[in-house]
């Protein structure tokens, strides 16, 4: 008998389905604290094979997808699957041990690829971006930048909730931006449930620093920052990576038509409340 997890994965909902027991308890575990009892826009059946590819190092370096009308392999050899778009169904194979690392990368690379399908054939504009999202005195902020530049330690100074401490889902929608919390794993296990989406209208790009202050981004450099942490919106429908660059810069520029960035340097005695305009 299958079991089914749904999850919320703003702003779709997916199940995923499995009659595996181990492979459940890992969706469930994997998932914790993102569960919805929303219909579901698309239903992944989750099932297993014997082994694992010979060469499981080398396929893990490549993780772009193989497509093949509506089949598909990632890693390769990793996770094999089809796509149904009329039933809203998937369907994927994988090594029971396939929640282990490093194998466990793949699955969040096959999440990316899941997500953006979606909003490839529904055209929203979302995708993932590197940040910590926070919520400060009731107010949601998003913090980016390389790493190291310090986006957990400026969350965990805050003392207010951290959204995601490593990735966020951020939404273009009627010319503003909102930002959630992905059900994909986080850096240092920090990471919060929305069951909805919170509007922001300023980024704060991070620079440790010995004196705290923050100052507007040249057109330019903002550009630069957004570009350098969305993660490329390849999707199972097509691999075409010039096409997938582009839609990366449509998403910079509606993003910079809906907010400003801010350069945001700090120290470890930061005040949010005078930082944080």
């Amino acid at each position: 008998m299958k079991s089914q997890c749904c999850i919320f994965f703003d702003p779709f909902s997916i199940a995923f389905t499995s009659s595996s027991k181990s492979i459940d308890d890992k969706l469930c575990s994997f998932f914790a604290g993102y569960e919805c009892d929303k219909l579901p826009d698309l239903t992944i059946n989750i099932d297993t094979c014997g082994s694992m590819p010979d060469s499981l190092l080398s396929s893990i370096e490549s993780s772009i997808p193989v497509i093949d009308e509506n089949k598909f392999e990632i890693g390769p050899g990793i996770i094999r699957g089809t796509r149904n778009t009329v039933e809203k169904l998937m369907s994927i194979v994988v090594h029971d041990d396939f929640f282990l690392q490093p194998t466990l990368n793949i699955f969040q690379v096959f999440l990316y690829l899941v997500y953006y399908t979606l909003c490839y054939e529904q055209e929203i504009q979302s995708c993932f971006i590197h940040g910590c999202g926070l919520v400060y005195k009731c107010r949601p902020y998003l913090f980016i930048g390389p790493h190291g530049s310090g986006k957990t330690t400026l969350g965990l100074l805050s003392r207010g909730r951290i959204m995601h401490d490593d990735q966020i889902l951020l939404r273009v929608y009627d010319n503003k931006i909102y930002i959630n919390s992905p059900p994909l794993s986080s850096k240092d296990n920090l990471r919060c449930f929305q069951d909805k989406s919170l509007q922001i209208d300023k980024i704060f790009v991070l620079h440790k620093a010995t004196k705290c202050f923050t100052k507007s981004c040249s057109k330019e450099k903002a550009f630069i920052s957004l570009y350098n942490e969305i993660v490329l919106p390849l999707n199972l429908i097509s691999v075409d990576e010039k096409m997938a660059k582009k839609t990366k810069f449509d998403l910079c520029y509606a993003i910079l038509k809906s907010a400003k960035l801010f350069d945001l340097h700090f120290t470890l005695d930061i005040d949010f409340n005078d930082c944080l305009v």
